[in-house]
């Protein structure tokens, strides 16, 4: 009997790079058993997978509409085992299982410290974030927040059964050829030899620190804002996208992002967390599961977005798309009150203004 297989993330854990990589080798899959339909990505290779729509309809009480899409892929694979990918699955186990009632479960999981500044991250890419890391840090370190605790994989093995699932550590290190897309064809049984992946393709990685914080202060900007300014919001986020991957590909300057005193506090909150995770998915394996994230003391501090930056960030949005700096410089120009939050952003962003000028 074919299976339905649901990668269900987690956030930030490489999925991208998998949903591009799956989207690529479409043949090859189908060749080797697998079907994995298609989805729309965006123009630097993002999207939120196949999955994403089918869990929207679930959580949004469209739940009949989801099984007809859901039947309609699995009369599209003929026999073929059917490949399903989104890291929305991964806060809805019990929707999920309403859905795929029988289903193999493979999910990747990251060490909290980078979890938690890649999720940071995340949400002022994408989700509107107008406060600083360290705000982000001492919520999940107040909080049992299940998504950084790992407590949901408790209840997908509770839906699922532990056979039916498949937990993996996201470390490169581990992978072959140091590729997670390779890995996860291991999983699912699958030679990746002829595969056609670049080794080195990122999908969706973090924003490089100035891009991040530029966002930031965007943010702040359109604060109140958020419905008109969507359209704008969405192609900065593809602009700072693109500008990142261009830095980290002419840079290796990297910061520091947490002190000798959090990485102690994040290791010790989430260590009988992490213990219990190991004694349940990764017997045999050494422990504990992750190790504590040391301090590099050859990093320094992010110093923070200088007017030179936002200028030559500004620059780039010129070359880009010449619509998003000048909507912004408009903002700029034309907020004259507003919240705290907004009228600060004002400020900091005034050096794009000059631009104007060139």
């Amino acid at each position: 009997m074919p299976e339905v297989y649901l990668h269900i993330g987690t956030p930030k854990t490489g999925t991208s790079a998998i949903q591009k990589a799956l989207l690529d080798n479409n043949e090859y899959l189908e060749k080797n058993g697998f079907m994995y339909p298609q989805h729309t990505v965006d123009p630097n290779g993002i999207s939120s997978g196949n999955g994403a729509y089918l869990i929207h309809l679930m959580c949004i009480g469209k739940k009949e509409k989801a099984k007809l899409i859901l039947h309609e892929f699995l009369k599209q694979a003929k026999g073929k085992n059917l490949v399903l990918s989104s890291e929305n699955f991964y806060r809805y186990p019990e929707l999920a299982h309403e859905l795929v009632p029988d289903a193999k479960i493979i999910v990747y999981i990251r060490e909290q410290s980078e979890q938690i500044r890649a999720d940071y991250n995340q949400s002022v890419k994408r989700h509107y974030q107008i406060h600083f890391l360290n705000k982000a840090l001492s919520a999940a370190l107040n909080k049992n927040d299940p998504f950084f605790n790992f407590e949901l994989l408790f209840k997908w093995k509770g839906l699922y059964g532990l056979s039916n699932m498949t937990v993996r550590k996201y470390a490169m290190k581990e992978f072959p050829d140091n590729n997670i897309v390779f890995d996860f064809m291991n999983v699912l049984g699958v030679s990746s030899k002829n595969m056609k992946v670049t080794k080195t393709q990122r999908v969706n990685v973090s924003y490089h620190e100035d891009a991040l914080r530029f966002k930031l202060w965007f943010n702040r900007l359109i604060k109140g804002r958020e419905n008109r300014t969507k359209q704008l919001h969405d192609m900065l986020d593809y602009a700072l996208q693109a500008y990142s991957d261009k830095v980290f590909k002419e840079s290796t300057v990297l910061y520091q992002t947490y002190t000798p005193i959090q990485l102690q506090r994040i290791y010790q909150f989430y260590s009988p967390y992490n213990e219990r995770v190991a004694e349940t998915f990764f017997t045999g394996k050494r422990s504990p599961l992750f190790v504590q994230q040391k301090y590099d003391e050859t990093l320094k501090p992010y110093p923070g977005l200088s007017a030179k930056k936002i200028k030559e960030i500004g620059m780039y949005l010129k070359e880009y798309n010449v619509t998003i700096l000048k909507s912004i410089q408009t903002m700029v120009r034309e907020t004259k009150k507003g919240n705290s939050l907004t009228m600060e952003a004002t400020r900091k962003l005034k050096p794009l203004l000059v631009l104007e000028q060139n």
